[in-house]
C-alpha cells in the first residue's frame, strides 16, 4: 500500500486517490451532449494522448484504451483486456504503438503494448513493479519505455530486447516521468516532494530538485530541453532552468485552488497548460508564468491532458468519464 500521503491533501484529494477510483465527484456533474461522452458514463478517464500526426487520440478509461478520431471525437476502436484499471497511455514516437499502464493498487502492475493498425497486443510487460504503474513516457527514439510506479521505483524497458533496468532513489510513490527531447535525461516526479533527473543510459541520478512543499504529480520538459515544469499538491507550478548537470528554480506561481494534476508544454515551448483539482484548465506564459487563460467549469477533475502536435487544441479526460477537445485559440469546446 502507498504511504499515508497517498490519501490526504488537506482541502483536496490527491491524484493517487482519484486514480484508485475511490473518490466521489464533487458537486453536480454537468450534463453533456452524447458526443462528449465515452461509451460508459461515470468511469474515470485517467489519461489522454495524441498520436504524433494528430489524427488520433488515445484515452485510458478503466481497463480499456479508447482510440478516437481526433477531428470528430468518434470512437474508432476499443482496446480491452487489461488486468487492472489504467492510469496512463502514451503513443510511441512513430505513432504505431500505444503503451497503456496501470494495475491493481498495492498488488500488481501491467503495461500492454498495442499495435495501432492491427488493434492487437504486441507485448505484455509485467514483473518490474509490485504496485500499479502511474505514468509512462517513451524515449524519443521509441526504443525505451519509462514507467513510474507507486512502489517508489522507475523502470526502463528496452522494448526490442525486453531488458529492464530499475531506478531507485525516491522515497515515496513516483507519479510521472518525462524524457528530455534528446533522450539523454529523464525527469521523475514523486510523492517525496522532489523531481529527480537521471541519465537513462547509465541509470545514474544526476541531481534532485527539492523546492516543492508537497507531493508532486506531474513533470514535463520544454521542447528545447532547457526547462522543466512540475506541479502537485501544494497547488503551485514551478519551472527550473536545467542543464545535464544541474537545475535551478526560475519561477513558481500559485496555479490552482487545489492540487495541480497535469502539466504540458505547447509544441512551440511558449505556453504551458495545467489542470487542477479545482476542475479548471489554465494556460501560462512559459517564460514568466503569467496566467494567460483559464477555463473553469469542467464536469469533474480533469485527470488527463494532452496538447495536439500543432498546438491548436488540448484534449481532456475527466474523472466523470468524459473526453473533450478544446481549441487553444479561444478555449471553445470542439467536441
Amino acid at each position: 500500500m502507498a504511504s499515508a500521503k497517498w490519501y490526504g491533501l488537506g482541502a483536496g484529494l490527491t491524484l493517487g486517490l482519484l486514480l484508485h477510483g475511490g473518490a466521489p465527484a464533487r458537486g453536480q456533474r454537468a450534463a453533456l451532449p452524447p458526443a462528449h461522452r465515452a461509451p460508459t458514463a461515470g468511469v474515470p478517464c485517467t489519461d489522454v494522448a495524441f498520436s504524433p500526426d494528430g489524427k488520433y487520440l488515445a484515452a485510458a478509461r478503466h481497463r480499456q484504451v479508447l482510440l478516437l478520431d481526433a477531428t470528430a471525437g468518434r470512437t474508432i476502436a476499443v482496446l480491452s483486456g487489461h488486468a487492472g484499471p489504467l492510469t496512463s497511455v502514451a503513443f510511441r514516437p512513430d505513432g504505431r504503438v500505444i503503451a497503456a499502464g496501470g494495475g491493481v493498487a498495492g498488488q500488481s502492475a501491467e503495461i500492454r503494448l498495442w499495435d495501432v493498425a492491427g488493434r492487437s497486443v504486441i507485448r505484455v510487460l509485467k514483473g518490474a513493479h509490485t504496485d500499479r504503474v502511474q505514468g509512462l513516457a517513451w524515449s524519443p527514439d521509441g526504443r525505451t519505455l519509462a514507467a513510474a510506479s507507486s512502489d517508489r521505483l522507475v523502470s526502463l524497458c528496452d522494448t526490442e530486447s525486453g531488458r529492464v533496468r530499475t531506478l531507485k532513489d525516491h522515497t515515496d510513490a513516483v507519479y510521472a516521468v518525462a524524457f528530455s527531447p534528446d533522450g539523454a535525461r529523464l525527469a521523475t516526479a514523486s510523492g517525496d516532494r522532489t523531481v529527480k533527473v537521471w541519465e537513462p543510459a547509465t541509470g545514474r541520478r544526476l541531481y534532485t530538485l527539492g523546492d516543492a512543499t508537497a507531493e508532486l504529480y506531474c513533470v514535463a520538459y520544454s521542447p528545447d530541453g532547457r526547462t522543466l515544469a512540475a506541479g502537485g499538491a501544494d497547488r503551485s507550478l514551478r519551472i527550473w532552468n536545467v542543464t545535464p548537470g544541474a537545475g535551478s528554480l526560475r519561477r513558481s506561481a500559485f496555479a490552482h485552488d487545489q492540487a495541480v494534476l497535469r502539466v504540458r508544454f505547447a509544441p512551440d515551448g511558449r505556453r504551458i497548460f495545467t489542470t487542477g483539482e479545482d476542475r479548471s484548465l489554465k494556460e501560462w506564459g512559459a517564460e514568466t508564468l503569467a496566467e494567460q487563460a483559464a477555463y473553469p467549469g469542467h464536469p469533474d477533475w480533469p485527470l488527463g491532458l494532452a496538447v495536439s502536435p500543432d498546438g491548436k487544441a488540448v484534449a481532456l479526460g475527466s474523472h466523470a468519464g468524459t473526453v473533450t477537445l478544446r481549441r487553444t485559440q479561444d478555449g471553445k469546446i470542439v467536441w
